[in-house]
């Protein structure tokens, strides 16, 4: 009984040890996004209260906080550290981008890539502007990408939603991608990639997966040099109206490369699945018992 006992003991503190190195495995994820070299990469680790959100690397600035934008939350999974939230009201950040890193042009490929966790729907199913590069006035945009309440029909409770990836929403003719209604659920993450290729393809990726593409594009970004990096927002116009109201975590922008379908893959891989992630944590500490008791 005794031994046994002790065995139990050593396998808390196996187990904890590995839990807090779990905690503290910050490598994987963010060492492969910076292998393929945003020009920003926001991680939204900052301390609750902070009015900053750092660029960690590329040439990008980092960004103001506005309105109602909190930082310490829990972050989309292991090795990306905390996540900021947005309470949906008049709250976004501001990059002000006055050394023209982020300006996204026809004929230069970019990409854009988070992980969301929505927690509400706007009230009549419109568009939540998650991540945009435009003018303060929303009327110059390169392009964006929106969680869209109008994919939520035939959810009960409105449960789930849709993503829209743009090159230019006020340009008309071919320039955007959707993926299926109900491909984003409400309080779970979800990993966001839009790559355009400078000239006829867009393509939206989903939780490392392909779910939308269009090699027909005819109207790419507008290439406002007046233009800032917004999350959470189109711009300071559209506060209140088009704000987004959820968790965000690991905003990166690739200006000058679309990543490819292995690419995003390998980044939604870095982060392990939650029942993966137990099986690290404990297996090998169960396992060590196991043959104890034997």
């Amino acid at each position: 009984m005794r031994e046994r006992f002790m065995s139990l003991k050593i396998l808390f503190a196996v187990a904890m040890t590995l839990t807090l190195a779990a905690g503290a495995w910050a490598s994987p994820y963010s060492d492969a996004v910076i292998a393929d070299n945003p020009t920003a990469y926001y991680r939204l680790d900052e301390t609750l209260g902070s009015g900053t959100a750092v660029n960690s690397h590329g040439a990008g600035e980092s960004g103001s906080v506005n309105g109602g934008v909190s930082f310490g939350f829990p972050g989309a999974g292991s090795g990306t550290g905390t996540s900021a939230k947005w309470d949906g009201v008049d709250s976004y950040i501001q990059v002000l981008d006055t050394n023209n890193a982020l300006d996204l042009q026809t004929g230069t490929a970019f990409t854009m890539e988070y992980w969301m966790k929505p927690t509400g729907h706007r009230s009549n199913d419109g568009n939540w502007h998650v991540l945009s590069r435009s003018d303060a006035g929303g009327s110059h945009s390169d392009a964006f990408i929106v969680n869209s309440g109008s994919g939520a029909s035939g959810c009960p409770g409105h449960c789930a939603e849709n993503v829209r990836f743009h090159t230019d929403g006020w340009g008309g003719g071919n320039h955007r991608v959707d993926s299926a209604a109900n491909t984003v659920i409400l309080d779970q993450w979800t990993h966001v990639v839009g790559t355009y290729n400078g000239s006829n393809e867009m393509t939206l990726y989903l939780d490392g997966v392909q779910a939308a593409f269009e090699d027909n594009i005819n109207i790419g970004p507008g290439a406002d040099a007046i233009g800032d990096l917004f999350i959470g927002t189109l711009g300071t116009c559209c506060a209140g109206g088009a704000d987004y109201a959820g968790y965000l975590d690991e905003v990166a922008v690739y200006n000058g490369a679309a990543l490819s379908a292995a690419q995003v893959a390998a980044h939604y891989a870095a982060v392990p699945e939650p029942s993966t992630l137990v099986l690290l944590v404990f297996g090998p500490a169960m396992l060590w018992v196991l043959r104890r008791s034997r």
